[in-house]
């Protein structure tokens, strides 16, 4: 294998890993914003059910 052929092999093999690397940080970019999204969720609940025992207790 000549030097250029192997300069080229190792290009596409890093080209690879990149994509694999990428495609591992998308994933996990979708699950912290699926979180972050469910914690919302849960807060505004958790201050929905709040005001609601904040409301009947006053009544």
């Amino acid at each position: 294998m000549s030097h250029d052929e192997e300069v080229s092999h190792l290009l596409e093999s890093l080209i690879r890993m990149v994509g694999r690397a990428n495609q591992t940080v998308d994933s996990l970019q979708k699950r912290v914003s699926q979180l972050e999204w469910l914690i919302r969720e849960l807060q505004f609940e958790a201050n929905r059910q709040n005001l609601f025992e904040a409301t009947r207790q006053n009544s």
